[in-house]
């Protein structure tokens, strides 16, 4: 398990990980709409 030294590079991981899993889910959603038709 990885600890980090700084709580703000906790912060910017929960930032990065949350806009990725934002972008992750729009592309997901494009995707599927397009096949589905």
């Amino acid at each position: 398990m990885f600890i980090p030294y700084r709580p703000t590079t906790l912060i910017k991981l929960r930032l990065i990980s949350r806009f990725w899993a934002i972008r992750h889910s729009r592309a997901i959603h494009l995707i599927t709409s397009l096949a589905g038709r």
